[in-house]
């Protein structure tokens, strides 16, 4: 508790002790319910802002969070049922999903979107959203994107820059190729840094 708090908190409790004292006395004065009223709206205009800057950065790290579970599924279903899959990616709608390939071939081949009960969509939501997604095949900003995972268990290098608008926090997900791991960083990664890449 800050120091503000401490000052109302010991305030409110001398008062009530103070009322306490009087014998026969059954309520509160006008001026004693005023001084709590004051003392409770200080200290609510002083924490409110700290707890919602608070709860729109929850929302943040929770998406954070969500994407590299994703991509980490990914990379554990690539090595469980021994073909490539991919986390997908939709810019502009916020959505991401995995797919796989039909059976297992020396290239890439067809890809089906994974339809079982514990890999459904995801729609990044909370005023959350992916602005930018760097893979082999370049940066999208826009559109689709994807990661590929194989079935050795290489997650191909990517960074996912997922952001809040308001509050114009950027965190940064990397995979790492060489070792299959998804790290995640709470700011935006330079180009050319991070990852590997």
């Amino acid at each position: 508790m800050n120091d503000l708090g401490k000052c109302c908190a010991g305030g409110l409790a001398v008062l009530l002790r103070a009322v306490g004292r009087r014998r026969g006395w059954a309520g509160f004065t006008l001026i004693e319910l005023a001084i709590v009223i004051v003392m409770m709206s200080i200290l609510v205009a002083v924490t409110a802002p700290r707890l919602s800057r608070g709860l729109g950065s929850t929302g943040l790290k929770l998406e954070v969070r969500t994407v590299a579970a994703a991509l980490r599924d990914v990379r554990r279903r690539a090595m469980s049922r021994g073909l490539r899959h991919r986390l997908n990616y939709d810019l502009d709608a916020g959505r991401l999903w995995i797919s796989a390939e039909d059976e297992p071939q020396e290239a890439p081949g067809e890809y089906r979107e994974v339809t079982e009960s514990s890999a459904q969509p995801h729609k990044i939501g909370r005023g959350v959203r992916m602005t930018r997604i760097v893979t082999p095949r370049g940066s999208v900003e826009k559109g689709t994107g994807y990661t590929e995972a194989g079935p050795g268990g290489r997650l191909e290098r990517t960074r996912i820059y997922v952001s809040d608008p308001k509050s114009g926090k950027v965190f940064t997900v990397v995979t790492m190729e060489a070792v299959g791991r998804v790290k995640i960083v709470d700011h935006e990664l330079e180009d050319g840094i991070g990852g590997g890449q």
